[in-house]
């Protein structure tokens, strides 16, 4: 999951919203990108959890923003 903070008040940050992005062994989305005006974030997802053709799970690049 990824917070966005309200940071108006930097002694009192606040949750305002949150994105549901999938966690694994490699750790939480580490690609990060914003804007110079600060007005845009984007954020990518390492990888993705998937089924693979044994009834198993592996990892795969996933492609979220």
């Amino acid at each position: 999951m990824v917070p966005i903070l309200d940071i108006k008040s930097p002694l009192a940050p606040k949750i305002v919203a949150s994105l549901p992005l999938t966690n694994s062994v490699f750790g939480p989305p580490v690609n990060l990108a914003i804007t110079p005006d600060e007005r845009l974030a984007i954020v990518a997802n390492s990888v993705n959890i998937v089924s693979d053709d044994k009834g198993g799970l592996k990892q795969q690049p996933d492609d979220k923003l």
